[in-house]
Formats: structure tokens, sequence, C-alpha cells
């Protein structure tokens, strides 16, 4: 094998490793955003008692995947524990992909109006990038 057919043959290579790590990472932490570390309502831990519309779910179903640009969808379904659009989720690494929730409530939750995300759920963000790590170990081995 010459040089060049090698560094070729090693640069797909860690390519297509790139590719899974992304993967397995975005997909990892979308089920950990919507399954723990978005909170599920609970009127019982509330303070005041829940508007008449309250449907329990509604924020967990409400986050959406897109790549490109923040997703601006929005659901009234409360039955999803998972990320919308996940499907759309592209093989190659290399875009910028958004993980949104539009739901009118997000914004209350993320100012710690919830006993059960005292301080907001973005904070999860900051574990991207450990979480990409450990997957990336598990592939160089």
């Amino acid at each position: 094998m010459g040089l060049a057919l090698g560094i070729r043959s090693h640069a797909a290579k860690a390519m297509g490793t790139v590719d899974t790590v992304v993967r397995e990472t975005v997909l990892e932490f979308a089920d950990r955003l919507t399954t723990e570390w978005t909170p599920f309502g609970n009127p019982e831990l509330w303070k005041s008692p829940p508007p008449a519309d309250y449907r329990p779910g509604n924020l967990q179903s409400s986050w959406f995947f897109s790549v490109g640009a923040p997703s601006r969808a929005t659901t009234e379904r409360t039955d999803i524990r998972a990320v919308n659009d996940l499907d759309q989720l592209p093989e190659h690494a290399g875009q910028k992909v958004y993980l949104t929730n539009n739901a009118p409530h997000a914004g209350a939750i993320e100012d710690a109006h919830s006993s059960q995300a005292p301080i907001g759920i973005m904070w999860a963000a900051g574990e991207f990038s450990p979480m990409a790590a450990t997957i990336a170990r598990r592939h160089s081995s």
C-alpha cells in the first residue's frame, strides 16, 4: 500500500469514527435531555394551582431537532418523550444542528420557575462535550 493510499484509508476511518461519535452523542444527549433534564409537570409541587388548560408533558414533548437553523416548530402533544424530527440527523458530521424547545412555558422553566429544574435546563449544554469525549473513548479502543 502506498503512502497516499494509507493516509486516505486512515483519514476515511477517522472521519467514519467522527461521524459515529457525533451521531451517538447527539442521540444520547437528546435522550437525556427529554427523559432526565426536562421536568415533567407535577402540579402537586407547585405553589400556585395549574392553569385550566394545563397538560403535563408538553415541555418534554416540545423538543425539536433541526439542521442549519433553530426550529420554530411547536406541538400541543404531550405523549412524546423524545426529540421531534431527530430522524433528520445527518449521517455525516460537519453541519450545525440545533435542539430547541418553543413551548410557551419553556422560558419560565429556564428562569427557575420549576422546583424540578431550579437552575433551568440549559445547564445541560455543558454535558455535551464530556459526553462526546466518553463516546469517543469507546470508539478509540
